[in-house]
């Protein structure tokens, strides 16, 4: 999979449930039986990522400090099936997007996640037990599409390969929030085709990760990584949304975010605790370690035609060998 990231960690894995073993510095003795959630992003160094920058959770062991406790390492809440629990952490980044869209507070009620992935199916999900959202999915495989509406993972879904039916679809839905959850490889032309028909007063997140020099011609000095980059593990040092001039003068209001908090995390735990089956219809497989590698070539084969490409959410149970 390195050739479709630019990141440097040779370990992938960045959503966990982490017991403590009891070979734990002594600090954290006292926590040695205790499971927590993994925080993967470092909050003041936001380049710092589990799975990304460093090396990611699927190892038999990691060293990870015992003062990552409570902020990075977050004790797992009761109630939370421990095969839910890595789920948290994609969950806080739905609550974090949510927040930032104002979905929550204000009349802001139709939300189009373009992607029917993981990552945009759960905030589907969470948009519509949290806040009582209206919410659609898009996505060029039917597939995806089907399972997002059949699991109630989403209330309308849209089969869409070109800028005219997306247009279609943002005529007929009418949302007045966007998420942007598509693939790496396809966020330039997604965001081309957003910027060039989305409607004035439309608010877009950009879920999806932007590289730091991309840019389009239709949002003139625009770059979608500073927006992402302003909004970090909670904290805002551009007040959350950006307000960009089309190259017609229409604007343009986004948001983006990178990472999740210790607070959106707890607050996900209790999301996940209330409504455990609504939430298990996010994962498709639960594969031993000793099968990752036929996983991943699985996954990575799929990607080829991503037109008949299956939605798959893989949870690797770590204890499991084969």
């Amino acid at each position: 999979m390195s050739d479709s990231r630019p990141d440097s960690a040779r370990i992938m894995g960045h959503e966990a449930l982490v017991r403590l073993d009891r070979g734990a510095p002594p600090a954290s003795q006292s926590n040695s039986s205790a499971r927590f959630v993994l925080n993967p992003v470092n909050s003041l160094r936001q380049d710092d990522v589990i799975g990304h920058s460093r090396p990611g959770m699927l190892q038999s062991s990691v060293a990870l400090p015992s003062t990552w406790i409570p902020e990075r390492l977050v004790p797992l809440a009761e109630g939370v099936p421990a095969v839910l629990s890595p789920l948290s952490e994609p969950v806080g980044v739905a609550l974090y997007a949510l927040d930032l869209l104002g979905l929550a507070s204000t009349a802001r009620r139709r939300l189009l996640c373009i992607g029917a992935g993981p990552i945009g199916a759960t905030i589907s999900l969470v948009a519509s037990l949290t806040c009582g959202a209206y919410t659609a999915v898009v996505d060029i495989s039917p597939s995806r599409v089907d399972r997002a509406v059949s699991k109630k993972l989403s209330d309308q879904g849209y089969v869409t390969g070109t800028r005219t039916e997306l247009r279609r679809v943002l005529q007929l839905f009418q949302p007045d929030t966007i998420a942007i959850c598509v693939p790496r490889d396809a966020r330039i032309k997604t965001l081309k085709a957003v910027a060039e028909i989305v409607e004035s007063g439309t608010i877009i997140d950009l879920v999806t990760g932007f590289e730091p020099t991309d840019h389009i011609r239709e949002l003139p000095g625009f770059f979608p990584s500073a927006v992402r980059r302003g909004n970090v593990c909670g904290v805002t040092s551009r007040g959350g949304i950006e307000s960009v001039r089309r190259s017609d003068g229409l604007l343009v209001r986004f948001t983006g975010h990178r990472g999740t908090s210790p607070d959106h995390l707890r607050r996900a735990m209790a999301l996940i605790s209330e409504s455990p089956q609504r939430f298990g219809e996010l994962i498709t497989d639960v594969v031993p370690f000793g099968k990752v590698p036929e996983m991943v070539a699985s996954i990575m084969k799929a990607r080829r035609d991503p037109e008949r490409a299956h939605y798959r959410k893989v949870l690797v149970d770590m204890v499991t060998s084969d």
